[in-house]
Formats: structure tokens, sequence, C-alpha cells
């Protein structure tokens, strides 16, 4: 299918399929070293738009962009050679900027991260220190930021890079429904290899006799004393051809970008038909009201397809099993990543980043069932909930930042039980200017 052996993880495959494909003389040039540590900080995560209201956000819809990385990020033309020096903006060339902008308080959304102390915030403000690339530029002039240059890299030397591998994966995933998983994981694994750290680590399981001093026991637990026995580790230096940050800087940009576009639209049909609905949005999906998603049809800011690229929206299958639209009843967000609805038929959709979607013992029985999640939450949010009997959680930091929870009982485990779901977002938002405004809106 993609002429290439099979390998040990979907992301390999990926990058041995993409490099298949790359004509015959072409040559894409690793950054220098300087310029690579500057375009990683301007490789930024997913859009997570939370909105703006703690309560039952009413009928909800969510739509999607169907294959969102290959159909949106991957498309276009990337650079090909390193890059040049620049300390103003090159206009319709690509580039990477280091710069101050100012996110006004009133603006649509903030669709790119600032640095502050160490730690990376979304969050407006003025003056703020944050790297981007030329085209998070052209779109922040369109929201109203305020951005001033300070230093960068243009690219002027550039290709569709990606063209080939995407046409391919479309093609094949239309033609053959059967084989779908297979381009879906090639599309979906290839662009996090070009964000690859050069630091990494090699795990083996050795005897414990071993006592092979290029080798350290691996560890967790705040003092560092709690071994896995037998598991070790050792840092090395990733040597690879494929390290591409700029590549994937634009890669996710893009998407936000475009996800951007879709919560301005939202806050202008607001404003001109005087509404009200909210807007969730997390990496490639947006939850907003039906009537708010045909009004962005009807407009042409959602088209919705089956090509990669275009939009998709949430559907369940009935008693015949029809798809239909999954439309909620209720929705509620209590945070990034953290939100829970029921559906017209009485489904139960959740998502707690760092949870099970589903939680079944042995037998297949259910150890809490969904529907226990949504009416805990509706509690806790109520305050009708007894908290004497909550177990609180803390960060507990892990070896090289990984990270479990302590109980307040001492024992350290995965975040799993029915009353750690909600309590961790839910009782962090704050009253700003009369309405709820949850931590993550203002970097606290």
């Amino acid at each position: 299918m993609f002429h290439v052996n099979l390998n040990m993880t979907t992301g390999a495959i990926a990058m041995k399929a993409f490099k298949y494909l790359i004509p015959e003389g072409h040559i894409y040039n690793n950054l220098r070293p300087d310029e690579e540590e500057f375009a990683r900080h301007a490789y930024h995560g997913g859009l997570v738009h939370i909105g703006s209201s703690r309560e039952n956000r009413g009928e909800t819809v969510g739509i999607d962009i169907h294959a969102a990385y290959a159909g949106i990020g991957m498309k276009g033309k990337f650079s090909t050679r390193k890059g040049a020096k620049c300390y103003s903006y090159g206009k319709g060339v690509l580039g990477l900027y280091h710069v101050k902008v100012t996110i006004p308080a009133d603006a649509a959304c903030v669709f790119f991260p600032h640095e502050q102390n160490g730690r990376t915030l979304w969050t407006c403000g003025e003056n703020l220190d944050a790297y981007i690339t030329s085209e998070d530029y052209e779109r922040a002039l369109e929201l109203g930021y305020t951005v001033k240059i300070i230093e960068g890299y243009i690219y002027p030397q550039t290709e569709e890079v990606f063209k080939a591998f995407c046409e391919l994966n479309e093609m094949l995933e239309r033609l053959y429904p059967e084989i779908k998983d297979a381009p879906k994981n090639n599309r979906n694994s290839l662009y996090g290899k070009f964000g690859t750290r050069r630091e990494g680590e090699e795990y083996a399981i050795l005897p414990e006799e071993a006592n092979n001093p290029q080798w350290t026991p691996y560890h967790y637990g705040a003092t560092g004393n709690s071994n896995v026995p037998h598991v070790y580790y050792k840092e090395r230096e990733i040597e690879a051809d494929y390290i591409m940050p700029h590549w994937a800087a634009f890669i996710t940009s893009r998407v936000r970008i475009a996800l951007s576009r879709v919560i301005e639209a939202i806050s202008i049909v607001n404003k001109a038909k005087d509404w009200n609905y909210d807007v969730y949005t997390d990496t490639d999906s947006a939850y907003t009201s039906p009537e708010m998603v045909k009004e962005l049809i009807s407009l042409g800011i959602v088209k919705i397809g089956d090509k990669y690229g275009e939009w998709e929206i949430d559907s369940i299958k009935d008693a015949q099993g029809i798809k239909q639209d999954m439309v909620f009843s209720e929705f509620y967000v209590f945070g990034p990543k953290n939100y829970i609805g029921r559906t017209l038929e009485g489904e139960y959709k959740r998502k707690q980043k760092g949870l099970p979607y589903r939680e079944k013992d042995a037998e297949g029985n259910w150890k809490f069932s969904p529907e226990e999640h949504f009416n805990t939450a509706l509690e806790l949010l109520a305050g009708t909930r007894e908290r004497k009997d909550t177990k609180q959680l803390t960060k507990m930091s892990m070896h090289r930042g990984r990270t479990l929870w302590r109980r307040t009982d001492g024992s350290v485990g995965v975040m799993r039980k029915k009353d750690f779901i909600v309590e961790l977002n839910s009782t962090s938002w704050k009253i700003v200017d009369g309405k709820y405004v949850h931590p993550y809106m203002i970097g606290k």
C-alpha cells in the first residue's frame, strides 16, 4: 500500500511512507541548532477555547474538522532550506518570529500562547512574549492584536512537501474504507515526529544484579526514591533527519487559525442577531448550539463534507442504526479538555483529560457509569454533594515531568474515582467582572 516495511510504531511507519513519496532529487534541510531551538518556541499545541459559561449551555452539537492536520495543517507550502535571520516582517514569505504582542480583553479568542517565567499561558494582556509563525502574525492583526517583531527567520524557498503523502492517504481512505485505519494512523502520526526533541531516553529491562553504571533505575515519586523493579533508563541524544520543528509549528498553527475563524464568526453572529451562544473548542472540534452551526454553514464558515479539511457533525446511531446528529440537551464545560453532556436520546458523553472514557470491571460491568459521572458533576456544581468524603488530590512530580496524583491518605495513583472528576476544575472558577472565569483564561 505504501511500499514500506512495518515498524514498531505508527509514527515510524508514517515517516517511512512520507520519505518514500519524496520526489527524487528533492532535499529538505534541517535547521541550524540555534534556529531549531527558536522554532521549538513557535511549536504550540491545539487551540482549547472554553468559552465563558459555567452553567448548562443547553442544546449543543459538536462539529469536527475531518483529518484536520492532513487537510489543513499539512496543506500548503513549507520551507525546504535553512532560514535567514531578520528583524522585521517579511511579507509574502514564510517565517517564524519572536514578538511582543498585546491581546485586547475583547478579542474573539487567544489562538496562540505566550511565555512567562517558563510557563506557557493562553491569556490576554499587554506586551506579552510570544513566538509565532508568519501566518499567526497575519491572523493576529485581523483579530485586533498589536504585534511588534523583535527578531525572526524567513524561509523564501518552499514547496508543498506533504501534497503526495496527504493525497495518497485520502485516496486510500475513500477507495478502501475497510482499511481506513491504516491511512488514518499514517496521517495522524506523522506531524508529531517533526517536533521530536533532541534529548531522549532509552529504556531497558535488566536483572537487578546487573549494576551497570550506564543505566539508572526508573523511579517515581516526589522524593524520587520509589524504583520500578528491573526497569532502567539512560539519557541519549536523538540524531534524526526528520527533526523539523518549524514544519510542526506551521502544521499546528494552521489548524488553530481555522478554529479561530469559527470562534470569531460565532462572536460576530451573536452580536448581529442578539444571540448569546457560547462555544467550546479543542484542537479540531467545536461545540455550540445547533442554530449557530446552521448559521455558520449558511455563511460558508463551516463547510460540511467528507474531504480532508472539511467539517462533519458528530453523529449517533438510532435504534435502526441510522446516523443522526448528536444533539446534547445539556452540556457543561468545567475547564480545558473537561466537559460532559447528555444527548436528547439519553446518551452521555464526557471528556476529562487523563481519565479513561469508559471504565468496566473484568465481567464487563460499569465501575462508574457515564450517567453517574454526569450526576456527580451536577451535584458538585450545585454544591449539594458532601465534600467531606471527597479525596482531594495534589499534583506530584514524576521522573522527567510525568505526573501522578497523591491522595491525602498518602497513596499514589491515576485519577479515576468519581469524586475526583470535576473537583479539580469546577471549583477553580473565579468571578471576574460579574462573570465566571476559569483560571485557564486569566493565567492563574
